[in-house]
């Protein structure tokens, strides 16, 4: 009787009476069997990529069981491989080990043991297709936030320029009419103007700074022109301006550019560790250090402030946890890694690393 949820194996002898022998055995156990009696056919017989374990003999005419196995970890890097041989030798079993066959075992064939090494097999076969769907999983969870984060940008971008074009291109050609009335509408016995008039001005001109701020915020130009390091100076600067923060910021002004969604990932994620200190950290100063080498860049941002607990990072029921969530996802879909070390009444560092 055949249980097909047990798994599929592949055995390969050239000897007929010991695939015959070995067969029967594995149907027994309620394995499904495929008998081959060369390399050739087992390849073959590879090719629906329903197989979880090759057994093959050793020493084969036309392709020994090494090479196969080769062949086979070409064909599914995933496949577990037990090697079976009348002539062993430490010196066949180390090469056997090295080039990554799971086990080795001799004939004649210990039935017990072979039966216990094929289920230990398949219980690592079924954890290495586990992690590979997590690994997959990751993998489009990872591309997806990219993507998403990708899109953002792009409507960032579209709405600052909208807003610069459109909307502030008009508030200035208004601000610019409005202010040659200020003459011909001024009493001329008085010198007083119509204090309506002097208000639309300065309406008018405090939208115009607003909208220049919300641009600015949607895409910073400094960043597009400068690069980051130009572009975190300048969050920076304006951070220290509206806050109580002293903020240094510290690099190397010759580093080469990087790609444009890693520029604009770096720098919000700067943006939100500098909102979320300056909301919640008490802090008085915040470091921040970019480093770029032939193989590695690594951004750190400092605070002297309060602290936290910060294995409660991950938890998103928490409180501002969301926002560390945030800044790990878009680090990590950049190929980056967000870590954050912080105690209560010590400050807090986060860092981002990725390879280049």
């Amino acid at each position: 009787m055949q249980n097909t949820s047990l798994g599929t194996i592949i055995i390969v002898d050239d000897d007929i009476q010991s695939l015959t022998g070995m067969r029967d055995f594995l149907l027994a156990l309620g394995y499904r069997v495929k008998a081959c009696l060369s390399g050739r056919e087992a390849l073959d017989a590879l090719e629906d990529q329903q197989n979880d374990l090759l057994m093959t003999d050793l020493m084969m005419p036309e392709m020994d069981g090494i090479t196969l196995m080769k062949k086979a970890k070409e064909a599914d890097p995933l496949i577990i491989c037990i090697m079976v041989t009348g002539h062993a030798s430490i010196q066949t079993a180390v090469e056997a080990m090295k080039e990554g066959a799971f086990d080795y075992i001799t004939k004649p064939v210990d039935w017990k043991i072979l039966r216990m090494i094929i289920s230990r097999a398949l219980e690592v076969r079924k954890l290495m297709k586990s992690t590979e769907q997590m690994r997959i999983a990751r993998d489009q969870s990872r591309a997806f936030a990219r993507r998403l984060a990708e899109v953002q940008e792009q409507e960032r971008q579209r709405l600052a320029r909208e807003l610069h074009d459109g909307f502030g291109q008009d508030l200035i050609a208004l601000n610019m009419n409005l202010t040659s009335l200020h003459d011909p509408l001024t009493d001329k016995k008085t010198g007083k103007t119509d204090q309506r008039l002097t208000d639309s001005i300065g309406i008018v001109s405090d939208m115009a700074e607003t909208i220049r701020t919300i641009v600015h915020d949607f895409r910073p130009a400094v960043l597009d022109d400068f690069g980051l390091l130009a572009g975190i100076k300048s969050l920076a600067d304006k951070f220290s301006n509206h806050t109580y923060l002293h903020i240094s910021v510290q690099g190397d002004e010759d580093m080469p550019r990087l790609p444009d969604f890693v520029e604009i990932t770096l720098y919000r994620i700067v943006q939100e560790v500098l909102t979320n200190v300056a909301k919640h950290a008490e802090a008085e100063n915040i470091f921040i250090r970019l480093r770029q080498s032939d193989t590695n860049i690594e951004l750190e941002i400092k605070d002297d402030g309060v602290g936290f607990n910060a294995t409660l990072s991950h938890d998103p029921k928490r409180i501002g946890s969301w926002g560390l969530l945030n800044m790990r996802e878009r680090a990590e879909a950049i190929g980056g890694t967000l870590q954050i070390e912080s105690e209560k009444g010590k400050g807090t560092r986060v860092i981002i690393a990725m390879g280049k």
